[in-house]
């Protein structure tokens, strides 16, 4: 069987840590089955928490999987760089990547304050990181319409009333967008979230299941829901239990 899990507040509990108990149940599971864990934490934060276990990352924050030891990333070439920059130009304030830790910049009109107070910068002569952040100066209706024209997949990530900071890829990262891209739809599914916005992902799995702690709109979507809560490894519980006395195969109704 798969097994997708969302990680913040489904795995870690509320200090974004796994519970020792966690840990154990995952590690066993893993010998057993495929495990997919789905993040908006970036790969390097993943790897703190799960580098040692038998399982699979996907980061959505920097659109990348790492799967079997090997990283799949979609990143934008320096031609795709270029022509947003100079679609952007001169409402750019800052273009930049975050990678291994500190924030690298591409091109600046002022500090990151605003959106990352703690990180340290590194100014950069050329861009050549697989990720693109952009603070741009323009309302969200342009950044609206941008976003529905141009060629790559932009997330916007937060905004104020001047600025809008976009991610930019090749290809969108939502959970939804890994899950078909990995073919779990097709495949005998157990999926565990918290937030309604999982129930996109969570449409297509064979056994839908929302913590105890979620949203209580994506409780009612889904077909099973954890009596415990991520502060007390209800996830891994749950799982543990379900696949102890597993429904029939047949069962294939979705949330």
């Amino acid at each position: 069987m798969n097994i997708v899990i969302d990680v913040e507040k489904t795995l870690w509990n509320d200090q974004r840590k796994l519970s020792f108990e966690s840990e154990k149940i995952l590690k066993d599971l893993s010998q057993q089955h495929s495990v997919t864990l789905m993040s908006m934490e970036s790969i390097s934060g993943l790897q703190k928490s799960f580098g040692t276990l038998n399982v699979d990352w996907i980061s959505t924050l920097e659109n990348a999987y790492f799967h079997q030891g090997k990283l799949q990333t979609f990143p934008l070439d320096s031609s795709s760089v270029e022509t947003i920059l100079n679609t952007f130009e001169p409402q750019i304030y800052t273009a930049y990547t975050i990678w291994e830790e500190q924030t690298v910049i591409y091109h600046y009109k002022e500090r990151l304050k605003t959106f990352y107070p703690t990180k340290r910068l590194k100014v950069v002569d050329s861009f050549a990181e697989p990720i693109l952040f952009l603070i741009v100066v323009l309302s969200n209706s342009v950044v609206d319409r941008w976003m529905k024209t141009c060629p790559f997949a932009v997330k916007i990530l937060a905004a104020d009333q001047k600025r809008t900071l976009l991610h930019i890829t090749k290809k969108s990262s939502t959970k939804e967008d890994w899950f078909l891209r990995l073919n779990f739809q097709n495949q005998t599914t157990l999926g565990i979230a918290d937030a309604y916005s999982d129930k996109d992902f969570l449409k297509h799995c064979t056994y839908p299941v929302a913590m105890s702690n979620g949203d209580a709109k994506l409780k009612e979507l889904c077909h099973f829901v954890t009596e415990d809560d991520n502060n007390h490894s209800g996830a891994m519980r749950f799982i543990s239990k379900f696949l102890s006395h597993r429904p029939s195969e047949e069962d294939t109704s979705h949330c």
